[in-house]
């Protein structure tokens, strides 16, 4: 063991005073990389909480639209439209608002968990009840109302998954649309 400790001595002797610069840049330049690595890591740690914290906020505004006074108007005018069930352009202004935060979750703006936390319930209602006038429109006009409806089918299919024992697509009855309609008919300024 000496000796081999002696032969390890020797070797570390015959290092000249070059190899340990070198040595020593090697060390040094690691030491940076790691730092680099972890900056940029730290960076996309940072990027990602700005995204969930802009999304999150996009997400209240939106909610805080859909609740006020003036779309709960557009809401109640939307309803007596498809309670006639002869729904026209009365409608398109809820479905656009729809349609849009069906793109901003296909763009990720929006997280699908959250939005469907926050809207499955009325995205329900609004494209039960108006899936037949879509339908129609998108005859004459197949691009219209695509993110509506894959933001229906993306929402139904986490409500399936969450759902307590219940695998099934939910599609609402008539009944049921009626009643969800005619609350939404009660429209009742907030002061």
């Amino acid at each position: 063991m000496v000796k081999e400790l002696h032969e390890i001595s020797e070797s570390i002797k015959q290092i000249n005073q070059t190899d340990w610069k070198i040595i020593v840049i090697i060390i040094i330049s690691g030491i940076s990389s790691l730092g680099a690595l972890i900056a940029a890591f730290a960076g996309i740690l940072q990027s990602c909480r700005l995204r969930v914290s802009l999304g999150i906020e996009t997400l209240l505004k939106y909610e805080e639209k859909f609740d006020s006074n003036e779309f709960k108007k557009l809401r109640s005018i939307a309803a007596t439209s498809l309670l006639t069930r002869k729904p026209d352009d009365d409608i398109e202004d809820v479905l656009d608002f729809f349609e849009t935060i069906g793109k901003l979750v296909s763009i990720k703006v929006l997280n699908k968990e959250m939005v469907w936390n926050t809207f499955y319930h009325w995205v329900v209602i609004y494209y039960q009840s108006s899936e037949e006038y879509i339908n129609d429109k998108r005859k004459v006009k197949p691009v219209i109302y695509v993110e509506f409806v894959k933001l229906y089918k993306t929402l139904t299919a986490i409500e399936r998954k969450e759902g307590i024992g219940n695998k099934e697509i939910i599609v609402l009855s008539e009944d049921e649309l009626k009643k969800y309609l005619i609350d939404e008919l009660i429209y009742q300024p907030e002061f």
